[in-house]
Parts: structure tokens; sequence; C-alpha cells
């Protein structure tokens, strides 16, 4: 073709200049042909422009590239294939001589290699050309983590070595190595936030009764580093304290040492810990609080509990017992002992209201023997006035009231007076307060003071 170029421009002027522009086109393609950038050829045969064809050539010049960008289509592909296959063997290899690396220098001739590569690497694009140097990138990477973790590794520095590995887990890269394969090379290292996370984990899910307890503390305490250089697992401590204490709560609470186990209780509700641990030895309080209940129990009735009952259930039946008794002295020591076991089991359902009812209806009894009339309607009143519940002795308060106002109707007096004076003063305070607000003067760009 170039030969019939130069013929059919024989004797025109500008002959010369057209044979060299053309000779330079042809050269720079023959040099993309020789160097295998078919898809550089391509280009240059579609956008080159190839100024100076005559018009009498246009046709099989026309002819002629179809033909060349069909085998340079085919060789492109060829090439591409070839190249995919140079890159998947290296992947291979650099997978083996990371798993086989005693030291990052033994990763020197892979990454020289992948250097060479990547220097030549396919940019022809498409689908397959951009998944071949996706490969040839996670190579590349994989190399650079490996070496970085055998020279942390190797320095002591496990935290550091475990990070690099997790970073090839966490990359969004092609994965030259599998998941088990990186973990599998993961350091032992007590001073790893997740490493000592898993860890206790693992413990905690042994526990299966309270008496797992002493046993999962000896497995704790062994993660903990004896001289820990960084504040990374100080949590590990908090862990061991909440453990512990609920251990020593179920140790005292079999022996029926009632003031262990609040004890132990007390160190637990202050030893902080992760949410993960506490939330398995809320369960194991469950029976702690139940195995206190059934020693307490023992003073307040002769109801056992029955097989499988759980404290609500239990706490219920003894207070229906002291109730139909009208022993609300012990009912409230009930009360104030039943929030603990129940607040670990759902649905939650407080007693506040009724142990605040009952204290106050107790001490309006005591008020009435001291013959403080007065604070004893005060109480009693509360009672009356409270939002009610099932425990709460609503019918003796109002008999007591009933019974006050036949036996002492100034005290009554006395008490309404006492109330509207203190309803007075309160009202003089309040009208007071907002005329002192109202006279504040307003300060530009500041809220009004409330």
């Amino acid at each position: 073709m170039r030969k019939k170029i130069s013929a059919s421009l024989a004797g025109k002027p500008e002959k010369e200049g057209l044979d060299a522009q053309i000779s330079q086109q042809f050269q720079a393609v023959e040099s993309h042909i020789s160097r295998g950038r078919y898809n550089e050829a391509l280009q240059m045969l579609d956008t080159g422009g190839f100024f100076g064809i005559p018009d009498n050539l246009q046709e099989e010049w026309s002819k002629l590239t179809d033909r060349l960008r069909e085998q340079f289509a085919a060789k492109q592909t060829e090439a591409l294939e070839k190249w995919g296959a140079v890159v998947n063997q290296l992947v291979a290899d650099v997978k083996q001589a990371c798993l086989e690396a005693k030291n990052s220098g033994d990763l020197d001739s892979a990454m020289l290699k992948c250097t060479g590569m990547q220097m030549r690497r396919d940019r022809s694009g498409g689908p397959l050309s951009d998944r071949i140097d996706h490969k040839l990138q996670g190579a590349i990477t994989t190399l650079t983590a490996w070496a970085n973790y055998l020279d942390f590794r190797d320095a002591g520095k496990a935290k550091a070595a475990n990070d690099a590995l997790r970073s090839l887990n966490q990359q969004t890269g092609f994965p030259v190595l599998s998941v088990q394969e990186i973990d599998a090379h993961v350091l032992s290292d007590p001073a790893d936030p997740e490493r000592a996370r898993a860890a206790v984990n693992g413990i905690m899910r042994t526990v299966q009764s309270p008496d797992d307890l002493p046993a999962a503390l000896a497995k704790l305490e062994k993660l903990i580093p004896a001289n820990p250089t960084r504040t990374d697992v100080s949590w590990l401590s908090n862990d061991q304290r909440q453990l512990r204490a609920v251990s020593e709560a179920w140790i005292a609470a079999k022996a029926g040492d009632d003031a262990g186990v609040s004890r132990a209780l007390e160190q637990y509700a202050i030893s902080g810990g992760s949410a993960e641990v506490k939330s398995a030895l809320d369960q194991m309080l469950v029976q702690v609080l139940t195995q206190q209940l059934e020693i307490k129990a023992k003073a307040w009735t002769k109801l056992s509990p029955n097989p499988g009952e759980d404290a609500r259930s239990y706490v219920g039946r003894i207070l229906d017992e002291l109730q139909a008794a009208k022993n609300y002295k012990v009912m409230l020591e009930v009360l104030n002992f039943a929030e603990q076991p129940m607040r670990y089991q759902k649905p939650l359902a407080s007693l506040q209201k009724e142990r605040t009812a009952i204290d106050q209806f107790l001490a309006a009894q005591r008020f009435e023997q001291l013959n403080d009339t007065v604070a004893a309607v005060t109480n009693y009143r509360f009672v009356v006035g409270s939002a009610g519940g099932k425990y709460v002795p609503m019918e003796e308060a109002e008999a007591a009231l009933k019974r006050l106002r036949e036996k002492d109707p100034e005290a009554f007096k006395s008490y309404e007076g006492v109330l509207a004076e203190e309803l007075r003063v309160l009202r003089q305070q309040m009208q007071s307060l907002t005329q002192l607000l109202m006279n504040r003067p307003m300060i530009p760009g500041r809220p009004y003071p409330y």
C-alpha cells in the first residue's frame, strides 16, 4: 500500500511532503504492532488521520484498514489472554511466596517481578483488561502488607503485625490469600483488642450456669497482660471485676451468706465492664438473687418455691400471704429486696409505688402511736392519694382516717390549717419570683432569663 501511494503521487508537487508524512504514520503503526500494542495501532488507523491518501486509493485503503482491524482485534485478544495467564501465574507465585516466606527479604524477588509487570501492564481497557489489572494490583498490595507483617512480627510488635494482616481482610482489592490463610498467621497478643474481645466472648459462651463462673474467671485472668503497655485492653480488668463480683455473689448465696451477696453485688454495680459481658452476667444474676431470695424468705414465710418457679412468681405468693395477714412491715422488707431479682426478668414491673405507699402507711401508724395526729393524717392521706396498686393498703388508710376524724376532729382542722398556710406561702413565693423576672431588663441578643 505504501508503494501504491508513492506511485500515485508521482509527478505531483506535494509528493515529497506527503510521502514523508504518510511514511511517518506507517512507522508509528508498525511500532505499535511490533510492541504488541494493537489497540493503539487500531486507534491510529481510526483517528490518526492518514491525510494524503490519494482519492483513487481511498476505497482500497478502507478495505485494508477493515482487514487490519479484524487482525489487530484478534491479536489483541490473543495477547490479552497471554497477559492474563502471566498475571494469574504471578498471583499464584505471590501467594506461595507469602505463605512460605521466613522474613520480608524472601519476598524481594516477587516484588521486583511485580514492579516490572506493572510497568508493562496492558492498557487496552475493557472489562477483561481491567480484571487482569485488578489482580496485578491485588498481588502488589498483598506483597506489601505481608512484608510489613513479617517486619513487625520479627520486631516483636504483635499488634502492628496483626493490623497489617487485617488490612488484607478489609481491603476491596483482589484477594490473593483467603481469610483462613490470613487468620492462621495472626499472632497471639493479649494486648490486641480485637483478639482479646473475641477471646472474652468465647469464654462467656461457656458460662451456662453460675457454677461455671469461677472457671470462666480463671480463663479471663490469663488474657490480662502482666504489665500492659497500652490502655487498649483496660476494659479487660473491668470485665474481670464484673465476673469476680458475680462469682463471689453466687458462692455467698449458696453458703447462705446474705451480707456477702450484698457486698459482691455492690462491687458488681460499680465494676463497669463491657456490655457483652454484662449482658451474659445479668442472666446469672437472676439465679444468684433467686438463691438469695430463697434464703431470706425463710424469715418471711413458710412457703417454699415451687419447682421451676421464678423469683417474680415466688415473691408474689409471699406478698399475697403477708397482705392477707396485714403484715405490712414484713411486706416492706420483701418489697425492698424483691426489686433486685425481678429487675433482670422481663417484663419489668416495678413495685416502687407499692413500696412507697406501704412505707408511708407504716410511718402513719408510728405517728398515730405517738399521738402525733397531724403527722399521722398527713401520711395516711398520702397513701389514699397515691396511684394505687395491688399491695397498697388503701382500705386500711381510709379506715384510719375515718377513725382519727372521729377521735380528734381538731387535728383535722389543724392539718387543714397547716396545709392552707403552706399553700399561701408557696403562692406568695411564686408571685414574688414572677415579679422579679418581669422586672429584669432585656439584653439584646440574649434569651429571656427563665
